[in-house]
């Protein structure tokens, strides 16, 4: 797969998490910038830069990742996961260290 920026259809680079396979994504603004959030089966959470193309934040938890979020009006993400059947949904607040 390619991936292609909108403006001047140049290449990117590929935006590759960890070997585990990315169940959901999202796309959103957090602390004023352009976001993907990537969450995987594996239980590893992304987020990507999308000016720059690079991995700004990752955090693994121990259960699989359903489905991730951009919290409109917080700067935060939200991550519903499944352990053994029980399903638990977090908000994981987002802080810029600059």
């Amino acid at each position: 797969m390619h991936v292609v920026t909108v403006h001047d259809c140049e290449e990117v680079p590929t935006l590759a998490a960890d070997a585990t396979v990315v169940i959901s994504v999202a796309l959103g603004h957090l602390l004023g910038e352009e976001v993907l959030v990537t969450g995987s089966q594996g239980g590893v959470i992304v987020v990507w830069d999308l000016a720059s193309n690079k991995r700004i934040a990752a955090l693994t938890i121990d259960s699989a990742v359903e489905k991730v979020w951009v919290v409109r009006g917080a700067e935060a993400v939200a991550v519903q996961t499944t352990d053994k059947g029980e399903r638990a949904l977090f908000v994981l607040d987002v802080v810029s260290t600059h």
